[in-house]
């Protein structure tokens, strides 16, 4: 049984800790030089983004769908209920993929939402949008840095949390798991102390 329950935990640690990275905008945010940014520059970075985008994009359909069918595939093939457990995992995590490819691709970030906004404003001059772009840079990279903060904080207390609980758990597998998301937490936490 305690095999059984290792087996699982290493599975659901594996979508916990490694699947969302995959779904994760922040570390790509768009931060202009807010001295040197012009609504002709903006609008150039912004059609190259949504060219990157849609290629983003179909590669995450292509390899969610590939994952939801060999997950499904394997969960027909297999009679042991834990197994097709993991094989309904990976389904899961496909279907995932696949739905945050078509986002991407189709309705894709905030930065393409602001641009669209902007280029229908005709009552709006170039400089007038220049400003706004500015102000408006100059403002996300404060709130992208308090983020950030909070994210060390958070990743930091979930790893001492996590260690604390292995320094108190007598089962030999569930104190391995303990530590290793301690630890993944707490290296999180470190890179992004160092982020620049």
């Amino acid at each position: 049984m305690i095999q059984i329950i290792g087996r699982f935990l290493r599975v659901l640690i594996f979508v916990a800790v490694l699947a969302p990275s995959a779904f994760s905008q922040e570390a790509e945010t768009y931060v202009p030089d807010t001295e040197t940014l012009t609504w002709k520059s903006y609008a150039s970075e912004i059609r190259q983004r949504t060219i990157e985008d849609r290629k983003q994009g179909i590669s995450y359909v292509i390899s969610g769908a590939v994952a939801y069918l060999g997950g499904w595939t394997g969960a027909e093939m297999i009679k042991d209920p834990i197994e097709k457990g993991a094989y309904n995992i990976i389904q899961t995590v496909g279907l995932a993929s696949l739905s945050y490819g078509i986002y991407t691709w189709k309705v894709g970030d905030k930065d393409r939402q602001l641009f669209k906004t902007m280029l229908h404003s005709d009552f709006l001059t170039q400089k007038q949008k220049t400003d706004f772009l500015r102000l408006y840079y100059t403002e996300q990279k404060a709130r992208d840095e308090t983020l950030r903060w909070m994210r060390v904080a958070a990743h930091g207390l979930i790893g001492l949390q996590n260690i604390y609980s292995a320094t108190r758990q007598e089962n030999g597998t569930l104190q391995s798991v303990f530590y290793f998301v301690g630890g993944i937490n707490i290296l999180a936490s470190a890179s992004l102390v160092f982020s620049f």
